[in-house]
């Protein structure tokens, strides 16, 4: 709870909300989000829905910069895979049977693999809503170029009829 009463009455005048991990989010609004040391990690708006793909304005992390030799995670991934599940939005978990994962990403260098970042992805999307990543059977990737700052990735998990 914020106790300075400026600090309440700017947040109310420019829609900012902050939140706690697993909070229903206000679609209208900004997000101010913390880690649990109340260490301010970003802000950003809850602009998830993206035609029918949820959407994050998060530059993907290549798996070069995931791991340190073959065995350790990175800071830098550590602190990614953190800042991924503390943004991604509260949706369907446990998925049952045969995956389809569609995965688009906004990279500011035609030089970027686009199977690079998707283990990552994968990872952390199987991390949040609880499902193995052996039951994706059906992967489809797009990328497209973005100007340097405005990197995302946007996804959609579906189950196999």
């Amino acid at each position: 709870m914020i106790r300075n009463l400026q600090l309440q009455k700017f947040l109310r005048d420019y829609n900012i909300e902050i939140i706690q991990e697993g909070s229903k989010l206000d679609e209208s609004k900004l997000i101010v989000i913390f880690d649990e040391f109340n260490k301010f990690i970003r802000i950003t708006h809850n602009n998830f829905f993206h035609n029918d793909m949820v959407m994050l304005n998060i530059k993907p992390l290549s798996v070069n910069e995931a791991w340190q030799g073959k065995r350790y995670k990175s800071k830098k991934y550590t602190a990614y895979q953190k800042e991924t599940l503390l943004s991604l939005p509260n949706l369907k978990q446990g998925f049952d049977g045969e995956l389809k994962a569609k995965i688009m990403y906004g990279f500011s260098s035609k030089s970027s693999d686009i199977d690079n970042p998707c283990k990552l992805i994968l990872d952390i999307l199987s991390k949040k809503y609880v499902f193995n990543d052996k039951m994706i059977f059906d992967l489809h990737q797009r990328k497209e170029i973005v100007k340097k700052g405005k990197e995302y990735f946007k996804f959609k998990i579906t189950e196999i009829k």
